[in-house]
């Protein structure tokens, strides 16, 4: 899910923060001090399938509220994308129950992002967290000096996404004897023949540092291993860019890309899953309730000075490039 944030000149892009918008799926973490290509200032806005199939239930209508067209998502579904065995691509059959109480059959796919996939991807970015259509050259605002940041803002965000983008297939593309598709980054598809991108989410693997947010480029696997070889640390699943397209959220779609993080980060041999989410207590509210229900647990900040504050979500935040965030962590 992208956070984005802006500074005079400048955007920055953190393909990062899982702030999340099922009601706001975003995205978020770290590496080494940020090499990302925006600067935060703000952030503008708080092949073969599976064969494994299986039925869910919920209410179709896009001007259906979220709360009322939640549904349980069926258990031995979640487990089946929680398994170390996950295979992908991984087909999802739902039952929408229309009006007139027929039920409509849908099909959902997870998979890895395909670069067919790129244009649709960088279109829900755009729509989430864009500052509006993007801008030509031509369209440089000569007469107006206070509207340049906007401007540039809308011209680099697009190139800006694709690039970031680009790199972490084409890094993803490069296996492990163990690890395989470091960064994964997972789309959740409608329609078979369309392939219509409604969702997705990134896990990769990074040092488990709650001060830090990963690098926008991904970097290769034996350097992050070094650096934690150097620190005394392990590498662990980290989740990023949860992102769920408005007119699909609360229909449950972020908890099954969550669930195939799990599966993916088991898979990898992995010990946790750590992620960051919004602090505040409005916009970060949906997000917080979302990681809490699906059972990962606010990490209290190690500093000293802090031990006396209960454990709670104030005792996690983290200044995260101006940014308050709750660090957050689940074991597998």
């Amino acid at each position: 899910m992208l956070t984005r944030y802006r500074k005079r000149g400048t955007i920055r892009l953190l393909c990062v923060v899982p702030l999340v918008i099922l009601g706001t799926d975003h995205l978020a973490t770290s590496l080494f001090p940020s090499t990302h290509p925006f600067e935060a200032r703000q952030i503008c806005r708080r092949s073969n399938l599976s064969k494994s199939s299986h039925n869910l239930f919920f209410r179709s209508g896009e001007n259906t509220p979220a709360e009322s067209r939640r549904r349980s998502l069926d258990p031995t579904m979640l487990e089946e994308l929680k398994s170390p065995t996950l295979s992908l691509p991984f087909e999802i059959c739902l039952k929408a129950i229309e009006e007139e109480r027929q039920e409509k059959q849908e099909i959902l796919t997870i998979r890895h992002m395909e670069p067919e996939d790129l244009n649709q991807v960088i279109k829900l970015c755009i729509s989430e967290f864009g500052s509006g259509p993007t801008a030509k050259l031509q369209e440089f605002p000569w007469s107006k000096p206070g509207e340049i940041p906007d401007w540039w803002d809308r011209l680099s965000f697009e190139p800006s996404v694709r690039l970031a983008l680009l790199a972490k297939m084409s890094a993803n593309s490069r296996s492990d004897e163990k690890i395989s598709k470091d960064p994964a980054i997972l789309v959740l598809c409608r329609d078979r023949e369309q392939a219509e991108v409604v969702g997705l989410v990134e896990i990769s693997l990074q040092p488990p540092r709650a001060d830090r947010n990963p690098p926008t480029y991904p970097l290769p696997l034996v350097v992050k291993r070094l650096y934690c070889d150097l620190l005394g640390i392990e590498l662990e699943g980290w989740v990023t860019n949860l992102l769920v397209d408005q007119a699909c959220r609360g229909l449950g779609y972020s908890k099954l890309l969550m669930a195939a993080t799990e599966g993916i980060a088991r898979s990898w041999d992995r010990k946790y899953i750590y992620l960051h989410a919004d602090a505040d207590l409005i916009s970060g509210r949906v997000p917080q309730a979302l990681y809490d229900s699906l059972g990962y647990e606010v990490v209290t900040d190690s500093d000293p000075q802090y031990h006396w504050m209960p454990r709670s979500t104030f005792s996690s935040i983290q200044i995260v490039d101006g940014v308050a965030l709750v660090f957050y962590r689940k074991r597998l």
